[in-house]
């Protein structure tokens, strides 16, 4: 599966991914997944416009439709409105996401886990 990528419209790659059955997080949704996990789900922080997110995309949207965790992904640059700017900065302090492809583990809004870069996260979601 490959994807392309975008340099001025991440409209069509975001497209592409829910269609692929991806759950993305917005402002508006974070607490109600939350409540369906019991606070106990993995969040990818991702950006369309990365090279190295897209190495584990397939990989990613694979797990989230056969692995019985909940994954869920965030994309990082859907900053143009206010609420959903403020909303993905909070989260990637809160957090302490540095870049981009980062997975975190959250159990009762704490990370217990946390897989940096390509490399790392392919190895771990193959474990799945």
């Amino acid at each position: 599966m490959q994807f392309e990528l975008i340099n001025n419209d991440d409209t069509k790659l975001i497209n592409q991914l829910k269609k692929l059955g991806i759950k993305l997080i917005t402002y508006k949704t974070l607490n109600k997944i939350k409540k369906q996990t019991n606070n106990n789900f993995f969040l990818l922080f991702f950006a369309p416009w990365c090279e190295h997110c897209h190495k584990i995309l397939p990989t990613f949207i694979d797990k989230t439709n056969t692995s019985k965790k909940n994954l869920f992904a965030i994309d990082c640059s859907n900053i143009l409105n206010a609420y959903n700017r403020k909303f993905i900065f909070s989260l990637q302090h809160s957090y302490h996401i540095s870049g981009y492809p980062e997975i975190v583990q959250i159990h009762n809004d704490t990370v217990t886990n946390r897989y940096s870069g390509s490399k790392p996260i392919l190895k771990y979601l193959n474990s799945l």
